[in-house]
């Protein structure tokens, strides 16, 4: 899932911001007793509280992911 996400929402940004400034993105686990979020260039820190096994079928669950993948590539 993280993967499609962050596709689209490479392909959405670079339509209205233009071109990432780098050449891959890393999208990482971390435990869950960190942060939620971290971003480094290139890459995304995610808590494994976060939903890599969360059922993705409701749309709310599915745009929270769209959401904070996206939101982390535009920092």
């Amino acid at each position: 899932m993280y993967e499609e996400v962050a596709e689209h929402a490479l392909e959405f940004i670079q339509a209205k911001l233009g071109k990432f400034p780098y050449e891959q993105i890393r999208i990482v686990e971390i435990p869950y007793y960190q942060e939620s979020f971290y971003s480094f260039p290139g890459t995304i820190a995610i808590s494994e509280k976060e939903g890599w096994y969360a059922d993705t079928t409701g749309l709310p669950e599915k745009a929270y992911i769209y959401h904070s993948v996206a939101s982390q590539l535009m920092k």
